[in-house]
């Protein structure tokens, strides 16, 4: 009898300890949405803006090693919490596990909630870069959330090139950065020429009137069409997805008849802000460790251009992983979309990498 209530007690025990888990484990995965007003931002043009509000995702342990999540060039806090990455990265015994991890995801200058052209100002928005935006999240994590020190950075694309910035900028700041899609290299070639264009099909449309259009304009749609087309996925999905002619003329109807897009003014400032990325001269002032994240057929850090092997190796503390194409992968997406693929390669490094 004895033996019978001991193994009920033990039964009782264990499934208490296994919901007050799964409570802990859902808790820390509810996302705090909050926002935080710098007054009187003084961009590097010069211009200032005297309320700039940046919104940002909180989730997992308070208590635990800080995290600063970075999204990419259209994208926002929330598009860091996809269910991809949610469930390979931040999930119990990922790389990210939110039980160990505190996680801030905020939305860029210009984007999501964050203050940006739409707001009002439309065309006459000051002109940020990237430097501004990282200078916006260490006042909000410095200044606001009282973080003295990060145990990583991890940024997809723009979030990637963010990422390196940032431990240019402030070196002491983090132990480690791991910047995907995005190479250490100066904004140029293929990258930069697509995204002037893409800027200049909003400019030059008659219909964009300086900033103050009605309805989208016209250009902006098509060169949209043309811009993910060209410059997203690596060539081995393209030939998967449209092994013909009709296949692909097919998807590209669909794709016309969509007459909807994002901002076109907003657009045009998340795009023109990686204008001036030039890390190449400063990556030997990094302190943190890296991990850089690539796929060999992203279109927009083609694995051919010798610069990225040139560059990692000014970095002290440096690896980079890159991925093989394959026609199931997603190009320039690929780390976003398919994070299991390099889970187990980040939650080493992080287990590595020292505290600086």
């Amino acid at each position: 009898m004895n033996k019978i209530k001991l193994m009920y007690k033990w039964l009782v025990f264990t499934t208490l300890s296994t919901l007050v888990f799964s409570v802990h484990a859902v808790d820390y995965m509810k996302v705090t949405k909050s926002e935080y007003t710098i007054d009187n931002f003084k961009f590097e043009s010069g211009e200032t803006l005297p309320n700039l509000k940046i919104t940002y995702r909180t989730f997992g342990n308070p208590e635990g090693e800080p995290v600063l999540l970075l999204h990419g060039t259209h994208g926002n806090g929330g598009s860091m919490l996809s269910d991809a990455l949610v469930e390979n990265l931040y999930a119990p015994n990922k790389a990210l596990d939110a039980r160990k991890y505190f996680l801030i995801a905020p939305d860029s200058i210009g984007t999501g909630d964050s203050t940006k052209p739409s707001d009002g100002l439309k065309a006459n928005f000051p002109v940020y870069n990237y430097h501004d935006i990282v200078k916006t999240q260490y006042a909000l994590l410095k200044n606001h959330l009282n973080i003295d020190h990060l145990r990583s950075i991890f940024g997809y694309s723009m979030g990637g090139m963010l990422a390196f910035d940032w431990a240019i900028m402030y070196p002491d700041y983090m132990d480690s950065i791991v910047p995907t899609a995005a190479f250490p290299i100066t904004m140029s070639g293929k990258n930069w020429a697509m995204r002037k264009l893409l800027i200049d099909s909003i400019r030059r449309d008659p219909l964009w009137d300086n900033g103050n259009y009605t309805d989208v304009p016209p250009s902006f749609l098509t060169a949209r069409i043309w811009f993910g087309t060209a410059f997203y996925l690596n060539n081995k999905k393209m030939s998967a997805l449209y092994p013909t002619p009709e296949s692909f003329n097919k998807a590209l109807e669909e794709k016309y008849s969509v007459k909807t897009a994002p901002d076109a003014n907003d657009a045009m400032y998340q795009w023109g802000a990686s204008r001036d990325f030039a890390p190449e001269k400063d990556l030997n002032k990094i302190k943190a460790y890296v991990l850089l994240i690539n796929e060999d057929g992203d279109p927009r850090n083609p694995a051919d251009l010798d610069t990225l092997s040139i560059n990692i190796n000014k970095i002290p503390h440096a690896k980079s992983l890159m991925i093989k194409a394959d026609s199931s992968y997603s190009g320039h997406g690929t780390v976003y979309h398919l994070p299991w693929l390099y889970e187990s390669n980040l939650a080493k490094f992080l287990s590595e990498v020292p505290e600086i």
